[in-house]
Protein backbone atom coordinates (compact mmCIF):
# COMPACT_ATOMS: atom_id res chain seq x y z
CA UNK A 1 0.00 0.00 0.00
CA UNK A 2 1.19 3.58 -0.57
CA UNK A 3 2.39 5.19 2.82
CA UNK A 4 3.89 8.50 3.47
CA UNK A 5 7.80 8.40 4.45
CA UNK A 6 7.96 9.48 8.12
CA UNK A 7 9.17 12.76 9.12
CA UNK A 8 12.82 12.83 9.42
CA UNK A 9 13.44 9.54 7.20
CA UNK A 10 15.15 9.30 3.89
CA UNK A 11 12.37 7.97 1.42
CA UNK A 12 15.15 6.12 -0.20
CA UNK A 13 16.02 4.29 2.59
CA UNK A 14 12.35 4.00 3.97
CA UNK A 15 11.63 2.27 0.52
CA UNK A 16 14.37 0.18 1.67
CA UNK A 17 13.56 -1.09 4.53
CA UNK A 18 9.88 -2.21 3.55
CA UNK A 19 11.67 -3.95 0.48
CA UNK A 20 13.94 -5.96 3.07
CA UNK A 21 10.86 -6.51 4.87
CA UNK A 22 8.64 -7.76 1.80
CA UNK A 23 11.70 -9.72 0.65
CA UNK A 24 12.47 -11.62 3.81
CA UNK A 25 8.55 -12.46 3.96
CA UNK A 26 8.90 -14.05 0.58
CA UNK A 27 6.91 -11.20 -1.41
CA UNK A 28 10.33 -10.81 -3.78
CA UNK A 29 7.50 -9.45 -6.72
CA UNK A 30 6.29 -6.79 -4.14
CA UNK A 31 9.52 -5.63 -3.41
CA UNK A 32 11.05 -6.32 -6.95
CA UNK A 33 7.65 -3.55 -7.65
CA UNK A 34 8.78 -1.42 -4.33
CA UNK A 35 12.22 -0.72 -6.11
CA UNK A 36 11.44 0.12 -9.25
CA UNK A 37 8.98 2.50 -8.14
CA UNK A 38 11.98 4.91 -6.90
CA UNK A 39 14.20 6.77 -9.91
CA UNK A 40 17.56 5.30 -9.30
CA UNK A 41 19.35 9.62 -9.00
CA UNK A 42 17.66 8.68 -5.73
CA UNK A 43 19.04 5.20 -4.50
CA UNK A 44 20.75 5.42 -1.40
CA UNK A 45 23.92 2.31 -0.25
CA UNK A 46 20.76 0.65 1.55
CA UNK A 47 18.42 0.78 -1.29
CA UNK A 48 20.72 -0.54 -3.53
CA UNK A 49 21.50 -3.72 -1.70
CA UNK A 50 17.52 -4.15 -1.47
CA UNK A 51 17.45 -3.83 -5.21
CA UNK A 52 20.21 -6.63 -5.38
CA UNK A 53 17.94 -9.00 -2.92
CA UNK A 54 15.09 -8.33 -4.89
CA UNK A 55 16.73 -9.01 -8.17
CA UNK A 56 18.18 -12.43 -6.69
CA UNK A 57 14.91 -13.16 -5.25
CA UNK A 58 13.00 -12.96 -8.19
CA UNK A 59 15.47 -14.39 -11.01
CA UNK A 60 16.60 -11.00 -12.56
CA UNK A 61 19.91 -9.64 -12.18
CA UNK A 62 18.85 -7.20 -14.85
CA UNK A 63 17.04 -5.38 -12.67
CA UNK A 64 20.54 -4.53 -10.62
CA UNK A 65 21.62 -3.15 -13.91
CA UNK A 66 20.83 0.54 -13.88
CA UNK A 67 22.55 0.77 -10.39
CA UNK A 68 26.13 -0.66 -11.62
CA UNK A 69 27.64 2.75 -12.52
CA UNK A 70 26.31 4.31 -8.90
CA UNK A 71 27.22 1.16 -6.45
CA UNK A 72 30.83 0.39 -8.52
CA UNK A 73 32.23 4.33 -8.12
CA UNK A 74 31.39 3.92 -4.04
CA UNK A 75 32.76 1.39 -1.68
CA UNK A 76 31.31 -1.61 -2.71
CA UNK A 77 30.44 -5.41 -2.21
CA UNK A 78 32.20 -7.90 -4.58
CA UNK A 79 28.97 -9.11 -5.71
CA UNK A 80 28.57 -5.79 -7.87
CA UNK A 81 31.82 -6.52 -9.71
CA UNK A 82 29.84 -9.75 -11.13
CA UNK A 83 26.56 -7.81 -11.59
CA UNK A 84 28.55 -5.43 -13.80
CA UNK A 85 29.93 -8.45 -16.04
CA UNK A 86 26.52 -9.97 -16.36
CA UNK A 87 24.39 -6.32 -16.94
CA UNK A 88 27.11 -6.51 -19.86
CA UNK A 89 26.82 -9.74 -21.22
CA UNK A 90 22.87 -9.26 -20.70
CA UNK A 91 23.62 -5.64 -23.52
CA UNK A 92 23.07 -7.64 -26.29
CA UNK A 93 26.31 -6.78 -27.54
CA UNK A 94 28.74 -9.51 -27.96
CA UNK A 95 31.58 -10.24 -25.82
CA UNK A 96 31.05 -7.57 -23.51
CA UNK A 97 30.58 -9.47 -19.96
CA UNK A 98 32.95 -12.15 -20.92
CA UNK A 99 36.32 -10.46 -20.44
CA UNK A 100 34.76 -8.89 -17.47
CA UNK A 101 34.43 -12.45 -15.81
CA UNK A 102 37.89 -13.74 -16.82
CA UNK A 103 39.29 -10.37 -14.73
CA UNK A 104 36.96 -11.35 -12.04
CA UNK A 105 38.69 -14.97 -11.94
CA UNK A 106 41.71 -13.55 -12.43
CA UNK A 107 41.09 -10.96 -9.36
CA UNK A 108 39.83 -13.57 -7.42
CA UNK A 109 36.14 -11.50 -6.74
CA UNK A 110 34.46 -14.76 -7.19
CA UNK A 111 35.01 -18.45 -7.33
CA UNK A 112 33.75 -21.89 -7.48
CA UNK A 113 29.59 -22.29 -8.31
CA UNK A 114 29.03 -18.37 -7.62
CA UNK A 115 31.47 -17.27 -10.74
CA UNK A 116 30.24 -20.17 -12.86
CA UNK A 117 26.41 -19.28 -11.96
CA UNK A 118 27.18 -15.16 -12.97
CA UNK A 119 29.59 -16.83 -16.36
CA UNK A 120 26.40 -18.83 -16.97
CA UNK A 121 24.41 -15.40 -16.53
CA UNK A 122 27.15 -13.49 -18.96
CA UNK A 123 26.23 -16.57 -21.59
CA UNK A 124 23.16 -15.48 -22.09
CA UNK A 125 23.72 -12.55 -23.94
CA UNK A 126 27.04 -14.40 -25.44
CA UNK A 127 25.93 -17.38 -27.05
CA UNK A 128 29.89 -18.72 -27.30
CA UNK A 129 30.31 -18.91 -23.12
CA UNK A 130 28.96 -22.33 -22.64
CA UNK A 131 29.08 -23.14 -18.54
CA UNK A 132 27.94 -26.78 -17.27
CA UNK A 133 27.09 -25.90 -13.32
CA UNK A 134 28.32 -28.98 -11.45
CA UNK A 135 26.14 -28.41 -8.02
CA UNK A 136 28.29 -31.72 -6.50
CA UNK A 137 29.84 -30.08 -3.10
CA UNK A 138 27.75 -27.56 -2.48
CA UNK A 139 26.10 -27.85 0.76
CA UNK A 140 24.49 -24.57 1.15
CA UNK A 141 21.81 -22.69 -1.65
CA UNK A 142 22.49 -19.10 -0.90
CA UNK A 143 20.20 -15.99 -2.24
CA UNK A 144 23.23 -15.53 -4.53
CA UNK A 145 22.94 -18.76 -6.02
CA UNK A 146 19.17 -19.30 -6.32
CA UNK A 147 19.07 -15.85 -8.02
CA UNK A 148 21.46 -16.88 -10.44
CA UNK A 149 20.34 -20.36 -10.94
CA UNK A 150 16.43 -18.80 -11.53
CA UNK A 151 18.08 -16.55 -14.43
CA UNK A 152 19.88 -18.33 -15.74
CA UNK A 153 17.41 -21.28 -15.93
CA UNK A 154 19.61 -23.67 -14.17
CA UNK A 155 17.81 -27.11 -12.39
CA UNK A 156 18.69 -26.51 -8.69
CA UNK A 157 19.33 -29.42 -6.58
CA UNK A 158 16.06 -30.41 -4.87
CA UNK A 159 18.14 -31.37 -1.23
CA UNK A 160 19.71 -27.70 -1.25
CA UNK A 161 15.98 -26.45 -0.52
CA UNK A 162 16.30 -27.86 2.75
CA UNK A 163 19.36 -25.80 3.56
CA UNK A 164 17.66 -22.38 2.91
CA UNK A 165 14.69 -20.75 5.36
CA UNK A 166 10.67 -21.00 3.96
CA UNK A 167 10.84 -17.75 2.26
CA UNK A 168 13.13 -19.03 -0.74
CA UNK A 169 10.28 -21.29 -1.24
CA UNK A 170 8.10 -18.64 -1.24
CA UNK A 171 10.32 -17.35 -4.18
CA UNK A 172 10.08 -20.41 -5.62
CA UNK A 173 6.62 -20.62 -6.06
CA UNK A 174 6.27 -16.94 -7.91
CA UNK A 175 9.24 -17.65 -9.88
CA UNK A 176 8.23 -17.36 -13.69
CA UNK A 177 10.75 -19.92 -15.00
CA UNK A 178 9.88 -23.04 -13.42
CA UNK A 179 6.87 -25.17 -14.56
CA UNK A 180 4.06 -25.34 -12.66
CA UNK A 181 4.67 -28.36 -11.40
CA UNK A 182 7.91 -27.63 -9.99
CA UNK A 183 6.47 -24.91 -8.34
CA UNK A 184 3.22 -26.67 -7.11
CA UNK A 185 4.60 -27.72 -3.80
CA UNK A 186 6.08 -24.38 -2.88
CA UNK A 187 2.95 -23.01 -4.59
CA UNK A 188 0.91 -24.74 -1.46
CA UNK A 189 3.32 -23.14 1.43
CA UNK A 190 3.32 -19.63 -0.18
CA UNK A 191 -0.77 -20.27 -0.17
CA UNK A 192 -0.63 -21.41 3.76
CA UNK A 193 1.91 -18.21 4.69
Amino acid sequence: SQLDTPAGVNGADFAAERAWLLIRMGEAQVARALVQAVDTDKFTPKLREAALQAALATGDPALACPLVDQALSQPHDRAWTLINAMCAGLSGVAGQGGPQITAARRQGVARGIDLSLAEKVVGIGDKRRAVTIEWGGESQLTAWRYGLAMASATPIPEELFATVSPRVQFWRAQAPGLDALTRAPAAELAAAQ
